[in-house]
């Protein structure tokens, strides 16, 4: 599930961010677009509900991806939590995991 955001002012400009979290939802295997506008991450949060190690790969969604997590590889029935000070990721967020319906995960943004 997508979240449309509002474009973000130019580096310089005064701008009130607003915070917002997603809903909690499986990491797909298939990658999947989480925010499709700039954000600036504060927080993720990856909660592997399975028996058995999973991988997740979250990235930004810029013309060449950059990966934010790499490849973390989570143990079954562990979490995997990530803060942030306001890391950009131009043109949104992307992330998928090697198993489905495993890894819970939730993203704290501003935008």
């Amino acid at each position: 599930m997508a979240v449309t955001l509002k474009k973000a002012p130019t580096l310089g400009q005064f701008y009130p961010h607003t915070e917002i979290e997603t809903v909690p939802s499986y990491v797909p295997t298939v990658a999947e677009d989480v925010f499709i506008e700039d954000v600036w991450l504060l927080s993720i949060h990856l909660a592997n509900t399975s028996d058995s190690p999973v991988t997740v790969t979250i990235t930004d969604r810029q013309a060449t991806p950059m990966e934010v997590v790499p490849e973390v590889r989570i143990e079954g029935h562990s979490d995997h939590v990530r803060e942030f000070s306001e890391r950009y990721c131009p043109n949104g967020v992307r992330w998928a995991a090697s198993a489905p319906d495993s890894v819970v995960g939730y993203i704290r943004a501003q935008r």
